[in-house]
């Protein structure tokens, strides 16, 4: 991808969590990054 997204690009995830849909997950880590985190690593 080579760039750095914009907040346009969080929409999709927003709407999703914020829908009914959603109502299932809980407690959960969603990176909503453009595959930044494969790209650079994640430690606890």
């Amino acid at each position: 991808m080579n760039r750095f997204g914009d907040i346009s690009k969080f929409n999709g995830a927003i709407q999703f969590l914020c829908s009914d849909a959603a109502s299932f997950i809980t407690g959960v880590f969603l990176p909503v990054d453009g595959v930044l985190l494969l790209l650079v690593g994640f430690k606890c």
